[in-house]
């Protein structure tokens, strides 16, 4: 009883500080993360963007791609349309689906129903055996097709993942860590 009755004067008023310091820091905090989500969707946004301009002149680059062996003339074809009308649309669906959860993430109180959407669908997906998998099938594409053919759409591709700088030092990698470093990239989080 002692202990209670000598602590509660010296609560009340930490109680009254922390109830004036506490909403302005809360509201801080909050404008902090919707300026990082507003920031992210900006500059995810930005690359939905080329990955669309890309879309739009992909047929451009159709006689811009040949077979690095002189017999695989139809599969660089095959492999060239695939990343060309599969893959790069699977990554610019993602590019869209992040614009719009950190467009949702900067929402006040409705970035707390994203974060909870987000956690299920992981948790789901790691249940089902499919976290990934598309993701995994579209990188191997896309660097089956890089490996086998001088393609400036594949390269193209590649550069709007990574830099244009960048894409060179992919030239001597082996299949393995290329579809690895593709399948990074393509990740949406």
């Amino acid at each position: 009883m002692f202990l209670a009755s000598h602590t509660a004067p010296a609560v009340a008023p930490a109680l009254a500080t922390a109830s004036i310091v506490v909403p302005p820091v809360g509201l801080l905090l909050q404008g902090a993360v919707t300026g990082i989500a507003l920031r992210s969707a900006y500059k995810t946004h930005r690359h939905y963007k080329d990955l669309m301009k890309l879309w739009e002149d992909r047929m451009d680059y159709d006689d811009q791609c040949h077979p690095i062996r002189p017999n695989d003339k139809e599969l660089c074809a095959r492999h060239h349309q695939i990343v060309r009308d599969e893959v790069l649309q699977y990554v610019i669906l993602k590019k869209m689906r992040k614009v719009e959860r950190k467009l949702i993430m900067a929402a006040p109180i409705v970035s707390i129903l994203g974060s909870v959407n987000t956690v299920v669908k992981n948790i789901h997906k790691r249940r089902m055996k499919t976290l990934g998998v598309a993701r995994q099938k579209n990188a191997k594409w896309l660097a089956v097709h890089y490996m086998t053919c001088e393609c400036q759409f594949t390269r193209s591709f590649i550069a709007s993942l990574y830099s244009p700088a960048e894409v060179s030092s992919f030239d001597g990698l082996e299949y393995a860590p290329l579809w690895n470093l593709l399948m990074a990239r393509m990740k949406s989080i």
